[in-house]
């Protein structure tokens, strides 16, 4: 799962440009699960639209983190 595997990413971060690195390849999974909610609705399919949303919540509070990652403040879950 994306999800898992990005906070696996975090917990190694030792350089702001990896933070950086997984913030663009987070907000590409943003846009991504943005996507995928909207085909649910159109779709109206409330229960992929239910799972997706819950997923782009994971998925913003990984970009929140990132946003204020430094060397001094390491991410913890």
């Amino acid at each position: 799962m994306v999800i898992m595997e990005t906070r696996e990413k975090l917990e190694d971060i030792s350089t702001e440009e990896e933070a950086k690195k997984i913030r663009k390849e987070n907000f590409i999974n943003i846009e991504d699960k943005i996507k995928e909610i909207s085909e649910a609705f159109n779709q109206s399919d409330l229960e992929k639209a239910k799972k997706c949303t819950i997923e782009l919540q994971y998925l913003n509070r990984i970009d929140d983190a990132l946003e204020t990652w430094s060397n001094t403040n390491k991410i913890f879950f």
